[in-house]
């Protein structure tokens, strides 16, 4: 892989087994990911904080740390102290509001935040917003998260560009059928565009369908063809990767899994696999061929 990205959610799990996590919680683990990796490392931040002076601050941690890109989304995080600011009711110990999106001004000036505060680094703001999608709803997996209409979505992520985010991600883009949405993105937001969601419907994964209709789709010029071609190299990769994972049922070094939890020796080999007419096929390299 060329980078890495830290999700916040699984950060969450990792830690505390539930998904609550301070902005000093999340760049405590962070950091260490950033300090170990030679990767170019997203880092997601949630909403960074709520309100611009917790943006600042937090980003500008992140940043400084060597994250390459960070992004702040348009909805509160229950803990956030951009909640607490606006006004919301406190029930017992925890603090909640019913509509947990962010203002569209507070999260331009946060975003106009993230931005300064990334100045002097290598980091970019990836201006994040949540959309319920045309369809109404997002996918199965997002049923009853909040978001905003997938229209208001695009004038959010034009709004972020405009506050100096060189990046949008519109969230919740990913059910079958979902390319007009795509579309629509790609030719009304200026700047650069992240796909963030890969799923499944009925079984079958986004990387097998795309995989599945990637030589039929038609594109209109050679920037497009191009990027045809390496949407199917990159998920005929991702796929191998999974496979030789599945394919080793031991844990070594970072290689871990939760059902097989001990080292066994007869693994001790480097796995090769190899594509050839739409079947994967995984094997050890016994020969020592590839072993440096």
């Amino acid at each position: 892989f060329e980078a890495l990205t830290i999700s916040s959610y699984e950060q969450k799990h990792c830690h505390f087994g539930f998904p609550s996590m301070t902005q000093d919680e999340m760049y405590f683990s962070a950091s260490y990911i950033l300090r170990s990796s030679n990767l170019p490392v997203l880092v997601d931040g949630e909403d960074g904080g709520g309100t611009p002076m917790e943006v600042y601050k937090n980003v500008k941690r992140f940043a400084e740390a060597g994250a390459m890109a960070i992004s702040i989304e348009d909805m509160f995080n229950d803990s956030a102290i951009g909640i607490r600011i606006i006004g919301a009711e406190s029930e017992a110990k925890t603090v909640s509001i019913r509509n947990k999106i962010i203002p569209a001004e507070i999260w331009a000036a946060n975003i106009q935040a993230a931005v300064e505060a990334c100045k002097g680094t290598d980091c970019m703001v990836i201006a994040r917003i949540d959309s319920t999608t045309t369809i109404g709803r997002g996918p199965i997996k997002m049923a009853g998260r909040p978001g905003i209409s997938f229209d208001e979505a695009i004038e959010r992520a034009k709004l972020g560009v405009r506050m100096g985010a060189p990046m949008t991600m519109i969230q919740n883009i990913c059910y079958r059928g979902g390319n007009h949405e795509w579309e629509r993105i790609r030719s009304e937001v200026p700047g650069y565009h992240c796909f963030p969601d890969i799923h499944a419907d009925n079984g079958i994964s986004d990387v097998d369908y795309y995989l599945s209709i990637a030589d039929k789709i038609r594109f209109d010029n050679s920037e497009m063809a191009f990027l045809g071609f390496s949407l199917k190299a990159i998920l005929t990769l991702a796929k191998a990767v999974l496979k030789c994972a599945l394919f080793r049922t031991e844990s070594r070094g970072a290689h871990i899994r939760s059902d097989h939890q001990e080292t066994d020796d007869k693994w001790a080999h480097p796995t090769i696999i190899s594509y050839d007419n739409g079947e994967y096929n995984t094997r050890l390299d016994l020969e020592k061929r590839y072993e440096s």
